[in-house]
C-alpha cells in the first residue's frame, strides 16, 4: 500500500489553491514550515487514532521536521495526510492574502472538522477499580 509523501501533500495543497507546481515561490518556501506545524498540531488526533487501534502513541520527538519537498513518508494515519493536512496548509497559505481572509478561515475550518471526523471516540470505564480487574 502506497504511503502519502511530503510531495503528495504539497501537490494536494496546490490543487486546493488552483496553483501549478513551482509557480508560486512563496508557497514552495512556506510549505515545509506549514507542514511541520500541522504535523505537530494534529499529534493529539493521531495519538487518539493510535490508542483506538491499540498502537503505541507518537511523542513530539517522533514528529519529523520537514525541511524540503521530497518523497519522505510520514508516520501518520493516511486519512489525516490525504484529507485534513492539505486543507490546513491551503488555509494557512491563504491567510496572508487580504482578499482571501474569509476563504482562509473556511479552509482552515475544513481542516479542523476533518481532524475531528477522523478521530475516533475512545471510551474508558471510569467506574472499574484496579481491584475489579484483578478478580
Amino acid at each position: 500500500m502506497a504511503k502519502t509523501t511530503v510531495r503528495d501533500i504539497y501537490r494536494a495543497s496546490l490543487s486546493i489553491l488552483f496553483e501549478q507546481e513551482d509557480n508560486d515561490p512563496d508557497f514552495k518556501r512556506s510549505f515545509p514550515f506549514f507542514l511541520s506545524k500541522l504535523l505537530m498540531e494534529i499529534l493529539p488526533y493521531e495519538n487518539q487514532v493510535r490508542r483506538f487501534q491499540k498502537r503505541e502513541a507518537l511523542s513530539p520527538e517522533d514528529v519529523p521536521v520537514i525541511t524540503e519537498i521530497d518523497d519522505t513518508t510520514l508516520p501518520y494515519d493516511e486519512r489525516f495526510l490525504r484529507i485534513a493536512v492539505p486543507d490546513g496548509i491551503a488555509g494557512l497559505f491563504m491567510a496572508d492574502d487580504d482578499s482571501k481572509k474569509a476563504e482562509s478561515v473556511l479552509q482552515y475550518n475544513k481542516y479542523v472538522q476533518a481532524c475531528i471526523d477522523i478521530c475516533p471516540a475512545v471510551f474508558e470505564d471510569l467506574y472499574t477499580s484496579e481491584e475489579d480487574e484483578d478478580a
